[in-house]
């Protein structure tokens, strides 16, 4: 959370004790110990509290993950409104100590994947991996803004940082102007900082250049109106 009071986490644990670790259905088949669930636990000191998995309105099936959480709770995540149906992008207010039923996120088009979102505490903009609909590209970082009624058309945060292969992951920095993102890239992103797992590598580019794109682009709109 950001104010480091509580963490989400994914697991494939058991829903229930004694229980075996969640399966996945996709596409009617059947895979073991994949599923995954979001849990919390609470700051308790110097450690943590007992995990408690989320409630039954956000853990709708076995494929519900990549949790992030705004200032008020609120939680952006990937998971399903309907257990036989797809992943997507959705959003659960938190009032009163607990969930409010999630309703999809209107980013992109309609039939877009998107997966891993990152938001901002104030929730004035959300990165995320994208493939348009229909397209065969690699995920893809973008970026949308809030506005009056709904979020910006997805920004791509260009090849400079996406690289030829695949970029997911996304999680923002303390100061909420770094993300963090992990790609089997080779070569460094433009600005960015690699860690090594000998695999797919983390990396970390500040977003400034675009929040500072956003907040011109605002302030040209503003000045433009005034003139009028």
């Amino acid at each position: 959370a950001p104010d480091g009071s509580y963490l989400l986490f994914v697991s494939n644990r058991p829903a229930t004790s004694g229980g075996k670790p969640l399966d996945v259905i996709f596409k009617g088949k059947v895979y073991p110990g994949v599923g995954m669930n979001i849990w919390r636990v609470n700051r308790e000191g110097g450690g943590w509290s007992t995990p408690v998995r989320l409630p039954p309105s956000i853990n709708s099936s076995t494929s519900t993950f990549a949790p992030s959480i705004a200032a008020d709770g609120s939680l952006y995540y990937i998971g399903r409104t309907d257990p036989k149906g797809p992943s997507r992008l959705l959003r659960s207010r938190y009032r009163d100590g607990r969930y409010l039923p999630p309703t999809p996120v209107a980013i992109g088009g309609p039939n877009d994947w998107i997966r891993d979102p990152a938001i901002a505490p104030d929730q004035s903009f959300i990165v995320f991996s994208i493939v348009p609909a229909g397209s065969k590209q690699k995920p893809r970082l973008a970026i949308a803004f809030r506005e009056d009624n709904g979020w910006s058309k997805p920004i791509d945060l260009g090849d400079s940082v996406n690289g030829p292969g695949s970029a997911m992951g996304s999680q923002l920095g303390p100061g909420h102007r770094t993300l963090y993102f992990y790609s089997p890239r080779k070569a460094p992103a433009a600005g960015a900082v690699p860690w090594n797992n000998g695999r797919s590598n983390i990396w970390r580019i500040s977003l400034i250049p675009w929040l500072h794109a956003h907040h011109a682009a605002i302030m040209g709109t503003h000045k433009a109106k005034s003139r009028k």
